[in-house]
Parts: structure tokens; sequence; C-alpha cells
């Protein structure tokens, strides 16, 4: 499938939203070498990323994530930005977690390490002695307990695994930083902007 949809946006034709699903599912088989990767994340950025395919990423990568459990937790929400700001600025979705968690709401905090920009969330956690979660049960667990928990991405997200090694290698933003945002499997009600 990857290849049919490689075709269709060289082409400068946009993908249908269930052809944004099959290419999550084809990289979940780990059958697309590292050269269609990146020409599918050049691709798709020089035409111009569209809502449908945006969309039909995001639904691709929810079936295929981990599912976390926050029923009975109250209002949860996420910080989680889109990173690759290229400013070198201070990493603030992680800070702003953290204060929104104090303030009284509960937080699942999607992150990764830096990729596109200077720091990302899982660097700053690293930094401060903070464990990256590995599994349903510890976010969920940290969620009942502290009202806050960090979702470090690429345990939850297997399905793209060989899509950060490519988008390490370009440097450059591609459509999954808008795809952080929309993708905690958490699910949660709000976004802290």
């Amino acid at each position: 499938m990857l290849t049919a949809a490689l075709d269709k946006i060289t082409e400068n034709q946009d993908l249908t939203e269930q052809e944004a699903i099959d290419v999550i599912h084809r990289l979940d088989t780990g059958k697309v070498n590292t050269a269609q990767i990146a020409a599918f994340l050049a691709a798709i950025r020089t035409k111009g990323e569209t809502i449908p395919e945006i969309t039909g990423l995001a639904k691709g990568m929810l079936e295929k994530a981990l599912k976390i459990n926050t029923n009975g937790m109250g209002t949860v929400v996420d910080s989680c930005g889109t990173g690759g700001d290229r400013s070198n600025s201070f990493n603030i979705s992680t800070a702003s977690a953290i204060v929104a968690s104090a303030a009284g709401l509960a937080v699942a905090k999607h992150s990764n390490y830096s990729i596109t920009s200077k720091c990302g969330s899982s660097n700053v956690l690293e930094a401060l002695g903070i464990p990256l979660l590995t599994t349903a049960g510890d976010v969920e667990n940290n969620l009942k307990e502290h009202s806050i928990a960090f979702i470090h991405a690429p345990y939850f997200h297997k399905s793209t695994f060989h899509v950060n090694q490519v988008r390490k290698e370009l440097k450059a933003r591609t459509i999954f930083n808008y795809l952080g945002p929309l993708t905690n499997p958490a699910r949660p009600v709000g976004q802290v902007v």
C-alpha cells in the first residue's frame, strides 16, 4: 500500500482518509524500507498535507496503539506540542503538563525524544530523572496516584517505530509533527495549549 500511496502523492493527488489509515497498517507490518518511508514523508510534505490524510494517519495510529484506560480518572488532558519549531526554544509542553496537574487536572502527557527540535519532552523527563513509562498499567497507575503520567510515544506506537528513525535522519518537520497531539493513546478529552 505504501507504494500505491507514494505513487498517488507524487502525482499531486491527495490520499483519502482510508488510504492514510492503510499507510499506518502497512507500516505496522514492518515490511516498509527506510527509502519508502523517507520518500513518503518528503512527498506528502511537498504536496501539502490535507485534513483527510492527517485524520487517517491519526486514526490508524490510534487503532494500532497500546490502549490506556482512563475511565474514572476525571477529565484527562494532554499538553503535547508538535515540536520541530527550529527556534531552539524552551520545551514548554512538559512544564505546562506539570502546572496543569498541580492545578487539579489529570494530565496524560504524550511525549517523545527530540526529533526535529532542540529538546523533546522525553529528553526533559530523563534530565529530571523521571522514568519513561513503558506500559499502559504504569500510565494508569501514575494517573491514579499522581494525576499525571508521561506517555513515551515509541512504547505505545509500535507501528511508527521505523518512521521515527527516518525522521531523525531527515531532520525536517513532517506530517508526524502534527500527529503527536492527535494520537495520545489515553484519548484525552482536552488539550492544554
